[in-house]
């Protein structure tokens, strides 16, 4: 038996509305503002009259002493006598162990894998 499937499709449908806005109109406002007067005040002020310029001035002379490690190369040639090497052969007799190969024939059975689907 075939069940038909439902499916929905949504879609914008523009609706247009028609509103009343009320809009402010401007209003002018006058203020009168009260400004201060601006007054010059002059005054004459005695200033010292300067004579005569002195600078003092202290120079100082700083010395550092640093301190520098003259590096010594020593020249020396050491001379040694070669030594003298002795060989002694010595013989001895040592056992070596014999390995033995075994062959063996095992039967591994094949295994083969299938997948089966769920």
């Amino acid at each position: 038996v075939h069940v038909p499937v439902v499916q929905t499709v949504e879609r914008i449908v523009h609706n247009p509305v028609e509103t009343v806005v009320s809009v402010p109109r401007p209003v002018i406002v006058e203020k009168t503002i009260q400004v201060p007067k601006v007054q010059i005040e002059e005054k004459t002020i005695k200033v010292p009259k300067v004579t005569q310029n002195v600078v003092d001035t202290v120079v100082q002379h700083q010395i550092q002493p640093i301190e520098i490690v003259k590096p010594t190369i020593v020249h020396k040639t050491v001379q040694r006598k070669k030594p003298i090497l002795q060989q002694q052969v010595v013989q001895r007799p040592v056992e070596v162990p014999q390995v033995q190969y075994v062959d063996e024939v095992v039967d591994v059975p094949v295994m083969k894998q299938r997948h089966v689907p769920d």
